[in-house]
């Protein structure tokens, strides 16, 4: 081999190869790959591609993004349980029930939705009492939740009645009395009654 590469230097010394000279080089260098094919594994490849690092951005948002949607729910779960004063209170009315509603397109719907968020305002006020947390001021912000979705009820019974469907006012009115009559214990803590709870009312046009 060290022959070879002499013969090759030798030649290359010379300005011009003739045809002969230039077939024996030819002849070496094919020669001398046969001998030393390159290997798949040999071949160099870059470590890091162009796409790479656009590729590993999007990866790791993907990734923070889940993590994110995990936390959001655990914590959205969580506060399902939270009564008013607890810290995940405001998740709880501000988020979840907020989200719920959402799905909620007709007027009956809506109007069930509110009596559930109504359900919802009697069942803390229980637990408040049960825990002896039920203070003044817990009970002003458990009657302001409870008159505002009394108010969206009838909104909505109002919106059912304008459309004649007299059907959907009758049962949503039902549901909601019969809500309030399940919660009749602590209504006089909350200085109501059934009758003062103000059911939805109809007027005819």
């Amino acid at each position: 081999m060290n022959d070879s590469f002499e013969i090759l230097k030798q030649k290359s010394a010379h300005v011009g190869l003739n045809p002969e000279e230039r077939q024996s080089l030819k002849s070496f260098l094919n020669d001398y790959i046969d001998s030393h094919p390159i290997l798949e594994s040999e071949i160099e490849h870059s470590p890091i591609s162009p796409f790479s690092k656009f590729f590993s951005k999007i990866k790791y948002a993907g990734a923070f993004a889940g993590v994110a949607v995990l936390l959001a729910s655990s914590v959205a779960y969580a506060a399902e349980g939270s009564l008013p004063g607890d810290m995940l209170y405001p998740v709880k009315v501000g988020f979840n029930e907020k989200i719920q509603g959402v799905f909620a397109f007709t007027a009956k719907s809506k109007a069930t939705h509110e009596i559930n968020l109504v359900n919802r305002r009697l069942i803390e006020a229980e637990s408040l009492q049960d825990e002896s947390r039920l203070s003044a001021g817990m009970k002003a912000t458990v009657l302001d939740g409870f008159s505002r979705h009394m108010k969206a009820v009838g909104t909505h019974v109002e919106t059912m009645s304008k459309k004649e469907a007299f059907t959907d006012v009758q049962e949503t009115t039902q549901s909601l009395e019969a809500s309030l009559q399940s919660h009749s214990r602590i209504l006089p803590v909350l200085s109501l009654t059934t009758s003062s709870a103000s059911l939805p009312t109809t007027t005819d046009d």
